[in-house]
């Protein structure tokens, strides 16, 4: 084939064809743009979807449990309401980490929330964590450059003095002219 012939062909499978240029592409097109009434046509069908799938759920779980037992039934509920209970008790371990690690200075929390086996957490009722010392006690010894000491002047801004106040600042600049 010569070059004049290649430039006729038709591409090959798997070879992009090129617009002609001039042609808009599809990056370099404006985009559609949706007026009022559109906009608000859109959300309340969006809002009727919605609806109607919430409709269709709760019908699939109507025909679900129409075969099932009284037994049958209540074993599935238990099912339902353990996992969220689990799910329940991950994310209050996770925060009860969280708040002792933010206590204790940790530089980054979550390498450490990483070594943490979350079977070993005794939570107690008001949220805290029985067996917290114990187990950051074992991180700082085992990583001790992920925990800072708190500075002697922690809010301060300082050896004790007040912060500096940026409207002063700019006063003070603007007198010295």
């Amino acid at each position: 084939m010569t070059v004049d012939e290649s430039s006729d062909a038709q591409p090959q499978a798997g070879e992009a064809s090129q617009p002609p240029a001039g042609t808009p592409s599809d990056s370099q097109a404006e985009p559609e743009t949706l007026s009022l009434e559109e906009a608000r046509k859109l959300r309340q069908e969006a809002a009727n979807l919605r609806r109607r799938l919430k409709d269709r759920e709760s019908e699939l779980e109507q025909h679900r449990n129409a075969g099932l037992t009284e037994l049958e039934k209540a074993q599935r509920r238990i099912q339902e309401l353990e996992a969220r209970e689990t799910e329940y008790q991950q994310a209050a371990r996770a925060r009860a980490l969280e708040r002792l690690f933010a206590a204790e200075h940790a530089q980054y929390p979550e390498l450490l929330l990483a070594q943490v086996d979350s079977n070993e957490l005794e939570l107690a009722p008001d949220g805290t964590l029985t067996n917290g010392a114990a187990l950051v006690s074992r991180l700082k010894k085992q990583y001790p450059g992920l925990f800072r000491a708190p500075s002697a002047d922690a809010g301060t801004g300082g050896a004790g003095a007040p912060a500096p106040d940026m409207n002063a600042y700019i006063r003070g600049r603007l007198s010295r002219r």
